[in-house]
Order: C-alpha cells, then sequence, then structure tokens
C-alpha cells in the first residue's frame, strides 16, 4: 500500500480485507494469482485520472477511500 502520509491510514483501513478478496477470486477462478505481490497505490488528489491497472500495481483515486471498504 503506497499513499501519501496523511491518507496512509485510513487507505490500510479501506482495503484491510483485500487479501481475503483476492483469495475468494483465486478459488472462483481456479488459479493463482501468479504476479506475486499485489500493490496499491492511492495517487495524490491532483492526479488527473482516476485509476490504472497493470499486473503488479492498481493507481487508485483518493475518492475511494470512503471508509466503509464498498470498493475494496
Amino acid at each position: 500500500m503506497l499513499a501519501e502520509p496523511p491518507l496512509i491510514q485510513n487507505a490500510i483501513s479501506q482495503f484491510s480485507n483485500l487479501e481475503m478478496l483476492l483469495n475468494a477470486v483465486e478459488t472462483y477462478v481456479g488459479t493463482p494469482y501468479i504476479w506475486g505481490d499485489f500493490n496499491i497505490l492511492i495517487v495524490p488528489g491532483n492526479y488527473p485520472y482516476g485509476g490504472m491497472e497493470n499486473p503488479l500495481l492498481t493507481f487508485f483515486s483518493q475518492a475511494i477511500l470512503t471508509g466503509t471498504k464498498s470498493a475494496s
């Protein structure tokens, strides 16, 4: 998890169940996540895009940090 220092605790809390969800997806799909670590970057507020994905790093807007875990 990567984020600006004021956001890191909120980001960690938001995605605290991510490993459980990734395990459920692996079970459902029937194959493991093959790229090793799954990393998330919470981009600064002035970053011009809402999000991007690649196998090793997913970029999310700060707007995803709702505190409800509804996005993770």
